[in-house]
């Protein structure tokens, strides 16, 4: 059975493979993608189900509210990580919410 972080994991490596091939200042497109990976692989997958999924958004926001690369030309990498935590807050989403 596949594990929640392994879906999440998922979401990552696809936001990833967009970082490769971004136009715009790589870099920081792919340590924005790195950052979110780093963080989602910190949580402990030994926490319950909910406790998992919160632990995850919070962490994940507060990353989202922090972040900034100040190598980019054209981006601070926000908007990548925004992206990216916006996809994993649905994915962990009750459906029918």
């Amino acid at each position: 059975m596949i594990t929640t972080q392994q879906q999440i994991i998922e979401i990552v490596n696809r936001h990833a493979m967009k970082a490769q091939q971004s136009q715009y200042d790589r870099r920081v497109t792919i340590s924005a993608v790195a950052a979110v990976r780093k963080v989602v692989m910190s949580i402990s997958t030994d926490l319950p189900q909910a406790d998992y999924t919160r632990e995850t958004i919070d962490q994940l926001s507060e990353l989202l509210s922090d972040y900034y690369d100040p190598d980019g030309e054209y981006t601070s990498g926000k908007g990548t990580v925004g992206d990216l935590v916006y996809e994993i807050k649905r994915h962990l989403e009750p459906k029918g919410s």
